[in-house]
């Protein structure tokens, strides 16, 4: 039996800068993670995806991006990624958006609301 409890250590390319707090949802055989809080205390809202054929990373362009954020909820649904809340730098936020996988490149907000 192998150190890793049979997990494998893969390398690849160039990933995203280090977060915590983000959330990942698994759209079309890939894996996506958005937002989060990085180092120097940045909050985040960019997305990126991983190829996991290949372990190749692509960070996503998007033209019209919504409040960076960690501690947020996250689910895909009909190719959809749907973010609810979160905390961002002024507070706690109430807000729900969605943005399209397919052939999106920007998140539009169904409901606003912070607290």
């Amino acid at each position: 039996m192998d150190d890793n409890n049979g997990w494998q250590v893969k390398d690849y390319d160039t990933p995203p800068p280090p977060r915590q707090l983000h959330t990942s949802v698994c759209p079309h055989h890939s894996m996506m993670i958005f937002g989060g809080f990085g180092e120097g205390s940045q909050f985040l809202n960019d997305m990126w995806f991983l190829d996991p054929q290949n372990f190749t990373w692509r960070q996503q362009v998007i033209t019209k991006n919504i409040e960076p954020r960690h501690s947020h909820a996250a689910v895909l649904y009909k190719n959809r990624i749907y973010v609810y809340g979160g905390v961002c730098s002024a507070g706690t936020l109430g807000d729900l958006c969605y943005f399209d996988i397919e052939g999106g490149k920007a998140w539009t907000t169904i409901k606003n609301g912070r607290r």
